[in-house]
C-alpha cells in the first residue's frame, strides 16, 4: 500500500487564524483504488458552540480544584471501595460475631480459656439455629438490596463523570495547553483568563462575541447565587423555637441536598433546564397553582425522607463512628474545636464567590473568631471545672504511674475504664477553663472577624462583650461536636423540617423566584441580586420590579445584617478584589467612584484637622482633645482603629476617643490593662507632632515613609485607599509604643475597604436611615463639605453625578483597585 501524505504538512490548518478551505493540492502520483482520503477534523470544532456552558465551566473549575484526572479518579474509586467496606464490615459485625462468647469467654470447668479471633467470628447459621439466623431475615435482605442499588447508581455516575473529565482533560491539554502537572502551580484566575481568551478562536458561547469573568462566575454559581439570596432574604434556614433553648436554626448537609434536589434538579423543580426558569414561575397569576404543586412535591419529599430515615440514620451513625472515634483517640479535644457551620457559610458568602474564595476568607477569620469565643468563660463553670479536672487528673496519674511500674495493672478489671473516663473528663473540663494568656478585647476581635467575613448583624455593633452576641455568633461558628450531633439527628429531623416548616412556606419560594429572577442575554435566567447592580439592588436601590427589596411579601427575616448591610456593595468589592481586570457596569462604576470620593473627602477632613493643629499648638491640652475627637470621628481612621489592639489605641489621642466610644465591657474587662477613663494630660505619641505627620497612623500600616507636607499627607492617605490589599504587619507600630499587637499576629492580609464600607453603612444608620454615599455629611468641618462635590441630582435619583464627569480618574483606565 502506498504511503499517505500528512495533511498538516501541506498547510491545511493554521492554529491561530480562521479556518479556510485550502486550494486544491495535487500529488505527483495518481491515487490507487485502495487509498482512502481522510480529512483531519478541526481540533477546535470539538469545543465550539458548547450546548451546556454551565456544566462545562463547572467541570473545568472542579477539574482545576481537584488537581487533575488522576486525583479525581483515585478519589472517586476509593470512595466507592469505602462504601463497599462500610456496608460489608457492618454486615459482618451484625451476622458473623458471637458477642456472647466474646464478652463472657469460654468456660472450661469454671476457668476461662484464651480466645482467638476465629473463635468469635462465625458466619454460618449453626450457632443461631435455622429459625434465628440473621442471614435469613427479610430486613437484612432489603437493606442489602437498597445498599447495592445505591452503589450501582454511584458506579454508573462514576463512569459518566469519568467520560466527562476525560473530555475536560483533553480541553485543558489541547485548548488551554495545560497538563495535570501544571495545575498545582496555576491559580483559578490564570485558568479563567485562558478561558476568556479561548472565546475568540473556539467560540465556546455562540450568543456572545467575548466572555468575561462575570459570565463564567454566574454560570458556575447560578444555583448557589439563588441559595445565597434565599439566606440573604431570610427564607432559609429553618428556625424552630425549642423550650429551654430558645430559637434554634437547622441546616445540615442532608437538608441542603434536599433543597438542591427540590429547587434545582429534577422534573419537579422550577427550572426547565440549566439556564431557563419555567415560564409559569414568572407569571403572578400562576402563583396559587405553583404553590399547590410545590406543596405536593415537598410532601412527597418529606414522606420519602421519613421512610428512608432509619437507613440514613444507621449510615450516619456508622460513618461517624468510623470517622470520629479514631480522631477522638488521637486528639481528645478535637470535638471541642470549632468550625464554620453550613448556615454561616451561606450567610457570609458574597454573590458570585467561588468555593475556594470563600474558604480562603473563612480560614483567615478562623483565628480571630476562635480568640473571640475563648474570651467568654463562665466563672462558676471555670471554678467547678478546675476542681473536677484536679480529681480526675489524680486518678489518671496514679493508675498511669502504676501501669508504668507493672503493665499487669492494666489487666485488673475496670482499670482501663477508669483511665479512659478520667482522660475524657480532663479534656472536657479544660474546655471550660480560659487560657491564662487570653486578652479580653471582644470588640477588636469582632472587628477583626468582620474584616474577613464582610458582614455581621448591625445589632452586634458595640455589643460584642454581651453573652447574647456570643450565642448568636455560635450559630455561625459552632463546636465540631455540635456539627456531629446535628448530622446524626439530621435524618430524623429533616422530614419534620420539610413537612412542617418548608411546606407551609411554599408560596414564599414561588414569590422569590418570580421577584429575583431576570433573563440576561447570553446567560439565561440568573438571580437578579447576582448581577450586583448597586443602583437597582443595592442598599439604596429597588428590586427589579420597582419594589423595595424589604417589601416583597416575605414573611420571615433573619438578622437584619444582610438585608441592610450592603451585601451587593460588598459583593462588588470582593469580586473586584478577586478579578482586578473586571470591567464593572456603569452603576457599579458610579458606586466605586462615589466611595472613592467619599474617602477623598475624609482625607480632606484630616488635612483640615492638621491645619487646626497648627493653629492650636500653643494650647496643648485643647490640641490633644481635638486631635483625638476629630480623628476618631472620621470613617477612614475609624475603619483602621477597628483592627488595633485596645492597648495600642490607648497610646494615641484618636485611639483613646475610639476606646471611649466602644469601651471594654463584660466579665473579662478585669483582665484588660487598657484604661477606662482618660485624662487630658495623658501622654501620647500625637503630643507635639506637627500636622504633616498625621498620616503616620496609616503609614505604619502600609510601612510607607511619612510625608513631609500637608499635600503629601492627603496624597498618602488617598494612595492608601487605592491599595487593594492593605496589610497589618507584625511590626504594626515600629515607631512609637513598641508594644506587640495581639490582632496583628491573628490577622492575615486585611482589605481596609471592607471595614471602611461597613463603617460608612453604620454612620448612615446612626444618622436616621441609610442614605447614599453622595448624601454623606461629615460629622465636623463644614469647610470640607462646601469644597467637596455634592451628588444629589435634580431628578432625585441617587448615585448619579450632575456634572457628567468621568467615573474614574483621568490616570486610571479601569478600576483595578477598590477605593
Amino acid at each position: 500500500m502506498s504511503q499517505y501524505m500528512r495533511m498538516d504538512s501541506i498547510g491545511l490548518f493554521q492554529a491561530d487564524e480562521p479556518r479556510r478551505s485550502p486550494p486544491p493540492t495535487f500529488c505527483s502520483q495518481p491515487f490507487q483504488p485502495d487509498q482512502v482520503i481522510v480529512t483531519a477534523k478541526d481540533r477546535s470544532s470539538r469545543w465550539q458552540h458548547i450546548n451546556n456552558l454551565d456544566e462545562f465551566f463547572f467541570h473545568v473549575y472542579e477539574y482545576h480544584q481537584r488537581q487533575g484526572l488522576s486525583c479525581i479518579v483515585l478519589s472517586d474509586v476509593l470512595e466507592l471501595l469505602q462504601y463497599i467496606f462500610v456496608v460489608s464490615f457492618s454486615t459482618a459485625l451484625i451476622g458473623c460475631v458471637d458477642y456472647k462468647l466474646l464478652f463472657q469467654g469460654r468456660q472450661n470447668g469454671g476457668n476461662s480459656t484464651k480466645l482467638s479471633l476465629s473463635d468469635v467470628v462465625d458466619c454460618s447459621c449453626e450457632r443461631y439455629g435455622s429459625d434465628n439466623c440473621v442471614w435469613r431475615s427479610g430486613w437484612l435482605a432489603v437493606v442489602l438490596v437498597i445498599a447495592a442499588t445505591f452503589w450501582l447508581h454511584r458506579l454508573v455516575r462514576f463512569f459518566y463523570r469519568l467520560s466527562i473529565f476525560a473530555d475536560i482533560r483533553s480541553f485543558y491539554t489541547t485548548a488551554l495547553h495545560v497538563d495535570d502537572g501544571m495545575l498545582k502551580n496555576l491559580t483559578w484566575y490564570e485558568v479563567q483568563e485562558k478561558l476568556c481568551d479561548m472565546q475568540s478562536p473556539y467560540k465556546l458561547c455562540v450568543q456572545k462575541s467575548h466572555l468575561t469573568c462575570l459570565d463564567i462566575y454566574q454560570r458556575i454559581l447560578r444555583r448557589k447565587n439563588f441559595l445565597v439570596a434565599m439566606f440573604n432574604k431570610g427564607l432559609l434556614p429553618p428556625k424552630f423555637r425549642v423550650p429551654f433553648f430558645g430559637e434554634l436554626t437547622f441546616m445540615t448537609l442532608g437538608l441542603k441536598f434536599n433543597l438542591d434536589l427540590l429547587f434545582f434538579w429534577g422534573p419537579w423543580s422550577p427550572w426547565e433546564n440549566y439556564w431557563k426558569l419555567k415560564p409559569d414561575y414568572k407569571r403572578r397569576e400562576r402563583r396559587q397553582m405553583l404553590t399547590d404543586h410545590l406543596k405536593s412535591v415537598i410532601l412527597w419529599f418529606g414522606v420519602v425522607n421519613l421512610l428512608l430515615s432509619p437507613l440514613v440514620f444507621a449510615w450516619q451513625v456508622l460513618y461517624s463512628i468510623f470517622t470520629y472515634v479514631e480522631l477522638i483517640k488521637r486528639e481528645p479535644g478535637a470535638l471541642g474545636a470549632r468550625k464554620w457551620s453550613l448556615y454561616g457559610r451561606y450567610y457570609f458568602r458574597n454573590y458570585n464567590e467561588l468555593d475556594h474564595e470563600l474558604e480562603n476568607r473563612l480560614c483567615c477569620a478562623y483565628k480571630p473568631a476562635s480568640l473571640y469565643m475563648q474570651m467568654f468563660v463562665s466563672n462558676t463553670l471555670e471554678i467547678v471545672a478546675k476542681n473536677v479536672a484536679f480529681v480526675a487528673a489524680a486518678f489518671f496519674s496514679v493508675f498511669f504511674m502504676l501501669s508504668l511500674y507493672d503493665e499487669y495493672v492494666l489487666h485488673v478489671q475496670n482499670v482501663l475504664h477508669i483511665l479512659t473516663a478520667s482522660g475524657v473528663v480532663i479534656v472536657i473540663c479544660h474546655t471550660f477553663i480560659q487560657d491564662e494568656n487570653a486578652i479580653f478585647c471582644p470588640e477588636a476581635m469582632m472587628n477583626a472577624v468582620l474584616a474577613y467575613v464582610h458582614c455581621l448583624p448591625n445589632s452586634w455593633r458595640g455589643q460584642a462583650h454581651q453573652a447574647w452576641v456570643r450565642r448568636e455568633f455560635s450559630r455561625f461558628y459552632q463546636y465540631r461536636a455540635t456539627f456531629v450531633v446535628e448530622e446524626l439527628l439530621g435524618p430524623l429531623l429533616c422530614p419534620l423540617a420539610l413537612l412542617f416548616w418548608l411546606r407551609p412556606c411554599a408560596g414564599d419560594f414561588v414569590d422569590f423566584f418570580r421577584n429575583f429572577t431576570i433573563e440576561v442575554a447570553g446567560l439565561g435566567d440568573v438571580c437578579s441580586l447576582a448581577q450586583m447592580d448597586v443602583r437597582e439592588q443595592g442598599a439604596n436601590g429597588t428590586s427589579n420590579n420597582g419594589q423595595s427589596s424589604a417589601r416583597i411579601g416575605l414573611r420571615r427575616k433573619s438578622f437584619d445584617g444582610p438585608l441592610i448591610n450592603g451585601k451587593i456593595e460588598l459583593s462588588v468589592l470582593n469580586f473586584l478584589n478577586q478579578n482586578p481586570d473586571w470591567q464593572p457596569p456603569e452603576a457599579d462604576l458610579e458606586f466605586l467612584r462615589s466611595l472613592r470620593e467619599q474617602a477623598d473627602r475624609d482625607a480632606m477632613q484630616i488635612e483640615l484637622q492638621q491645619q487646626q493643629q497648627q493653629q492650636q499648638q500653643q494650647q496643648q491640652q485643647q490640641h490633644f482633645a481635638n486631635d483625638g475627637r476629630m480623628l476618631s470621628s472620621n470613617p477612614l481612621t475609624q475603619s483602621y482603629f477597628a483592627c488595633l489592639n485596645p492597648n495600642l489605641l490607648a497610646s494615641s489621642g484618636a485611639g483613646m476617643t475610639y476606646c471611649q466610644q466602644y469601651p471594654l465591657r463584660g466579665a473579662g474587662v478585669r483582665r484588660s490593662v487598657a484604661p477606662q477613663a482618660y485624662s487630658s494630660a495623658s501622654q501620647s505619641f500625637f503630643n507635639g507632632i506637627t500636622g504633616s505627620a498625621t498620616s503616620s497612623l496609616f503609614a505604619s500600616a502600609s510601612q510607607s515613609l511619612l510625608p513631609t507636607t500637608t499635600t503629601e499627607s492627603t496624597t498618602a492617605i488617598a494612595h492608601l485607599c487605592n491599595q487593594q490589599q492593605q496589610m497589618i504587619t507584625p511590626a504594626l507600630v515600629t515607631s512609637g509604643t513598641g508594644s506587640n499587637s495581639l490582632i496583628s499576629s491573628a490577622l492575615a492580609p486585611v482589605n481596609f475597604d471592607i471595614l471602611y464600607l461597613n463603617e460608612l453603612h453604620q454612620r448612615r444608620r446612626q444618622a436616621g436611615g441609610y442614605g447614599s454615599f453622595q448624601h454623606y455629611v461629615p460629622m465636623f468641618s463644614t469647610t470640607a463639605t462646601a469644597t467637596s462635590t455634592r451628588w444629589t441630582s435634580s431628578s432625585g435619583r441617587r448615585g448619579v453625578s450632575n456634572s457628567g464627569t468621568q467615573l474614574l480618574p483621568a490616570d486610571s483606565s479601569k478600576p483595578r483597585s477598590l477605593l
